[in-house]
């Protein structure tokens, strides 16, 4: 070896040093992600990065759509069971009514009376005809006897005069359909 092919020594400064290694390292990341979107069938990061945008723009547009219809479902379920609720309320007030009516209440003791009866919301016919009996034997007053309208007699129908014979309307009846001769 000659003089002029001995190897040089050059010394680095730390930023130099530094410098040097970030650029490498930039140069490594740079071949490692064209390596891997070439990997994935892209050309470049920034294809499989849009790429990567995109899908997940889709699925927060999936979950959307997914959340909305779950919330239409839970909306429907809750008016559903609202519903259920307000009809067995009707039914079990209906239910207190009638055994009631049964014992004589009405009017305004009927009301007050379906106050009074204390009774679950789920209590069967048996059990709310049981506590509409011990109402009655507590609270008499509120329980009229049921009164049958004072309705006069129907009048019969004025009979023919007969001449007031016994037997005379008898006699006028077999006279009309021949069977006897009239006289």
């Amino acid at each position: 070896m000659t003089e002029n092919d001995a190897p040089v020594e050059k010394t680095f400064t730390v930023a130099e040093l530094n410098e040097r290694i970030n650029a490498a390292r930039a140069q490594a990341e740079r071949a490692g992600k064209r390596t891997v979107a070439e990997s994935l069938g892209f050309e470049d990061a920034e294809k499989l990065k849009a790429f990567i945008t995109q899908a997940k723009e889709a699925k927060a547009a999936a979950e959307t759509e997914n959340e909305k219809r779950e919330r239409e479902l839970a909306d429907r379920e809750k008016a559903l069971s609202e519903k259920t609720a307000q009809t067995a309320a009707a039914e079990a007030l209906l239910l207190k009514k009638s055994a009631l009516i049964e014992l004589g209440a009405t009017g305004d003791n009927l009301s007050d009376a379906v106050r009074l009866l204390d009774i679950p919301s789920d209590a069967s016919a048996d059990e709310v005809k049981t506590a509409a009996e011990g109402l009655k034997t507590r609270r008499p007053e509120m329980f009229n006897a049921v009164k049958t309208p004072n309705i006069p007699p129907v009048n019969t129908p004025a009979s023919p005069d007969t001449g007031s014979k016994p037997g005379g309307l008898g006699r006028l009846y077999a006279e009309k359909y021949g069977y006897v001769k009239a006289e």
